[in-house]
């Protein structure tokens, strides 16, 4: 958000750019410690601009009657010249990123309509609008720049925008990028702390993070706990090394997840009277475990400094919670 806002709309500066970002994260947390409704309306309003936005960029790169740029050459000795396992799985960490979110869902199924029903569809569903859309956009990048000037690009969709339509046209994308991100922001604070909340309220984390607010009924200590850890890492680390650290501990405990479930199903193919389809399975979810012990793994390889931290930071919240 504030790298595009610093390099399309309003020079900041590296301390401005942080302190662009501490204020989208104590503006937004905010707005959720208000109500659910409050935030609900704030994300659907992102997430529509979100999706005009990247519609606008493939317009734009497609409508300009020009040739593309790039020139693929699907050969195989092309294709896998120069690969190797760990080059692409190393290139998967931002991918995986990228295409992130779905999980978030889970933190909310208390508050959804019937969540065996819309919690399933919804991930489904809205995992093949994003595959869609953001394969759409790739093509459109790779229509318009050559695969160089994408690698060299800071703020990618701006400077597309900026070859087919000028200035005014990085311009315009580049509101709407800063919005997407904003949307993207909304949704993990909205769903980040109903995750804290149900820990504490089954005891396993402080039990004031339990506690809703009197009015709003939010819970709004684990809200403003989210946001103080958030600006305390937005402070001491650069964007990279966030993401490191992100998908290392995500993968690692979505390939646990995955794996728990598996003797969960074994133990209980009903649980509650409940039968939930898990079409391929467990074929689909070993291959699921498989790709996320690769990336956890090949991250130690990659990033060693964050990986090894990530483990420490894990392994003495492991002790923290034996004690506390």
């Amino acid at each position: 958000f504030a790298s595009y806002v610093d390099r399309s709309l309003l020079p900041l500066g590296p301390a401005g750019i942080r302190a662009a970002a501490a204020t989208a994260l104590i503006v937004l947390t905010a707005v959720n410690v208000v109500g659910v409704r409050a935030g609900t309306w704030t994300n659907n309003a992102l997430m529509a601009a979100k999706v005009l936005g990247m519609l606008a960029l493939v317009a734009l790169a497609f409508g300009r009657g020009a040739a593309p740029a790039s020139h693929f050459d699907p050969s195989p000795s092309h294709v896998f010249g120069h690969a190797s396992v760990s080059l692409l799985l190393t290139a998967l960490v931002p991918i995986l990123f990228a295409y992130g979110g779905w999980q978030s869902c889970a933190n909310i199924a208390a508050e959804i309509k019937d969540p065996a029903r819309n919690l399933a569809r919804a991930n489904v569903l809205g995992v093949i609008a994003v595959v869609v859309l953001y394969l759409s956009l790739n093509l459109a990048y790779l229509w318009v720049m050559t695969p160089a000037q994408i690698a060299a690009s800071p703020a990618l969709a701006a400077d597309m925008a900026r070859a087919v339509a000028g200035a005014a046209g990085a311009r315009f994308v580049a509101v709407l990028i800063v919005i997407s991100s904003l949307g993207f922001l909304a949704v993990v604070i909205l769903t980040g702390p109903r995750l804290i909340y149900a820990m504490a309220a089954d005891g396993l984390f402080f039990a004031r993070a339990a506690q809703l607010h009197p009015r709003y009924r939010t819970p709004v200590f684990a809200l403003w706990f989210q946001a103080a850890v958030s600006l305390a890492l937005l402070m001491t680390n650069t964007y990279d090394q966030l993401l490191s650290y992100v998908v290392f501990a995500d993968w690692l405990f979505f390939g646990l997840t995955a794996g728990a479930l598996v003797i969960v199903r074994r133990r209980d193919p009903s649980p509650g009277g409940a039968v939930a389809r898990m079409p391929g399975h467990p074929v689909t979810t070993g291959v699921f475990i498989g790709v996320a012990a690769a990336v956890v793994l090949n991250s130690f390889l990659v990033y060693p400094t964050q990986s090894l931290i990530g483990s420490a930071i894990l392994a003495s919240a492991t002790v923290v919670f034996y004690f506390l």
